[in-house]
């Protein structure tokens, strides 16, 4: 009896020392499994833009040459009075090229301005290239980041090429692959940070 109870305690504390072993062997480098699944992060939903024809108000204006901000043929750079939208989108439903909606924001539910043209749609100046310029990112924190048009900067020889909700900016263009990544710097910061892109619109 005496020698079971001693076999029983020994298998016991060899259970235990095992099961302290696998732990050790998971948690190598400071990660544990339930870690990993924690920083795992989601693929970068891609999508593109189709507006609606209804808009939040209506204007009227002319559009010059194709978008600055988004790579598309159907995207434009036009102004109402002094006031400057890149980019303008055609709506499919409007085949006509009479109207085009202006300053949408998908991430947050804006639906934009509407524009009457005043003008035809300069079809020669459109873009011609593939559609792989995002406009618009949706950051991994919540924050949403908009092509920057104008005049911006340089930091480490790229132009800061977003501006974001939160005040930090995008440096370049976001790097794409299953999870976009982006060069952000925040409000004040001289550091730079990969920051994973929730999602990317074209």
């Amino acid at each position: 009896m005496i020698q079971g109870k001693r076999w029983l305690s020994s298998g016991k504390s060899l259970v235990v020392l095992c099961l302290a072993l696998l732990l050790g062997a998971l948690s190598f480098g400071g990660y544990t499994p339930l870690a990993r699944a924690v920083a795992r992060v989601e693929p970068t939903l891609v999508t593109y833009f189709y507006p609606s024809s209804t808009a939040e108000a209506t204007a009227s204006g002319y559009c010059w040459i194709g978008s600055l901000a988004a790579s598309r043929s159907d995207a434009w750079r036009c102004a109402t009075g002094n006031i400057i939208y890149d980019p303008c989108f055609e709506p499919v439903a409007s085949k006509s090229g009479s109207l085009v909606i202006c300053n949408p924001n998908p991430a947050t539910g804006q639906k934009g301005i509407r524009v009457n043209l005043n003008q035809p749609l300069p079809r020669a100046e459109a873009f011609k290239g593939p559609d792989t310029q995002a406009w618009l990112l949706v950051l991994a924190n919540g924050s949403f980041c908009s092509f920057l048009t104008g005049a911006t900067g340089l930091v480490n020889n790229q132009r800061i090429d977003y501006g974001c909700s939160d005040g930090s900016v995008v440096i370049g263009l976001p790097q794409a692959g299953k999870v976009w990544m982006a060069k952000n710097q925040a409000s004040g910061s001289k550091t730079l940070k990969d920051v994973p892109i929730k999602e990317a619109w074209l």
